[in-house]
């Protein structure tokens, strides 16, 4: 693709392809041709089908071509999308020449890495040494002053060696000086600091002991890869429109995850704006604490500080669900619901025989008697005089609450309720 165009105009793919795949493209295009399809094929036929053929496939905004390396047409036939499937982007760690007269994308293509080569060989190089010195210490030669093949036949026939005091020695190895283990520190810390920090890779550093300085070390490693990160918020985003102008040309009807999709939904537009954000774990908290006073001073709107502050997608869902929640925490929606519940168990008729023994119960314990209080023979109570209802009240006093009337009416202390008067 043309690497000054960030959305180009054409794309040509070079690569292998199996002699069988090439095949199957080619007649299912010349069997498009005899239906009326305004296509130029040929038919690839090799008799190996596992025979790699190099191709080109060569797209433009128009047309959709495929050759082989040799020049051979395998098919030409018009873009019936409409654009270029792909899309490129570089990964912004390059910079290219100011006095460059031609095109070289080689300086914008460079990764995390290229810039830290020289390092990593010194780095390499310093452990290789660092090893040799290690094998050098452990396997010390033998030296003697007498025959070399004498002293060879005494080690190949065991460990204890026969000579004179002296005569046999090892080798003096060479003491390596501290500053040779320090400087593959420095390679590291500079590493460190042209790459990408170690953090990243869960490591903690020396001297931190917190998690929030951890959190505070991690963000500020992540911000290297901003610039890739921007450039994967364009490819995504040209990528999904892509996908959603496919559906609207080819007219397909997509279910994903429970959520359907159709060129109706659409209505010919495809663009898309997607986001990949560098989120600070203690800025975000501050934002949070501040959103919060800003709600409660009346400041801002709850479906602000959710998409704003709290980074929720989707806020009107959100303040439905808190008033569904409210509506089932209301006591005659539970009553309801435990209901239905208890009829999907099958325990309904039991749950109604316990309710209505509980209220023979009280019924029961609620009737009159003669000798009680009540007039004789036990009957109703004259109009207009209300018995007592516990041994607190002589006459037709106060009645007594015991319980609240609903669960929102305040049920005030018994204490000092019969004083008064």
């Amino acid at each position: 693709m043309d690497p000054t165009r960030k959305r180009p105009n054409m794309a040509i793919k070079h690569t292998y392809r199996l002699a069988g795949d090439l095949y199957d493209l080619t007649y299912a295009r010349s069997q498009g041709r005899r239906k009326g399809r305004d296509v130029e094929v040929e038919v690839f036929e090799r008799d190996n089908p596992q025979e790699m053929v190099l191709t080109d496939e060569c797209w433009s905004e128009d047309w959709h071509g495929m050759f082989t390396a040799s020049g051979d047409q395998l098919f030409v036939e018009p873009n019936t999308w409409g654009f270029v499937p792909f899309s490129h982007a570089f990964a912004g760690y390059g910079s290219e020449p100011t006095q460059m007269e031609n095109i070289d994308p080689s300086y914008m293509a460079v990764g995390l890495l290229d810039h830290a080569m020289e390092d990593l060989l010194a780095q390499a190089q310093e452990s290789a040494a660092r090893h040799n010195a290690v094998i050098d210490a452990a396997f010390n030669p033998m030296v003697t002053t007498g025959d070399a093949a004498e002293l060879q036949q005494q080690l190949s026939r065991g460990d204890i060696l026969e000579g004179q005091r002296g005569e046999y020695f090892r080798m003096e190895m060479q003491q390596l000086p501290r500053w040779m283990f320090e400087s593959e520190q420095w390679i590291d810390r500079d590493l460190d600091m042209g790459t990408y920090n170690r953090s990243v890779a869960g490591i903690r550093e020396q001297g931190v002991s917190t998690v929030g300085q951890q959190a505070i070390l991690s963000t500020s490693a992540d911000r290297k890869f901003v610039a890739p990160a921007v450039q994967l918020q364009h490819l995504a985003s040209v990528s999904t429109g892509h996908i959603l102008q496919l559906i609207d040309v080819l007219d397909l009807d997509l279910k994903v995850e429970g959520h359907e999709i159709r060129p109706s939904d659409l209505e010919g537009e495809y663009s898309v704006n997607v986001k990949f954000e560098l989120i600070d774990p203690v800025l975000q908290m501050q934002n949070r604490e501040m959103g919060l006073r800003e709600v409660q001073q009346g400041l801002k709107s709850k479906q602000t500080y959710w998409a704003a502050d709290a980074k929720l997608e989707d806020a009107t869902g959100e303040e439905s669900r808190l008033l569904r929640d409210m509506i089932r925490a209301q006591p005659e929606v539970i009553k309801i619901l435990a209901a239905a519940v208890a009829k999907e168990d099958g325990i309904s008729q039991m749950l109604q025989e316990m309710e209505d023994e509980a209220a023979a119960a009280a019924a029961g314990q609620g009737a009159p008697m003669g000798g009680m209080g009540g007039p004789p023979g036990g009957g109703a109570p004259p109009a207009g005089m209300v018995p007592p209802q516990n041994g607190n009240q002589a006459g037709g006093g106060v009645q007594e609450l015991n319980q609240a009337l609903t669960p929102n009416v305040f049920n005030p202390d018994r204490r000092g309720t019969q004083l008064a008067g």
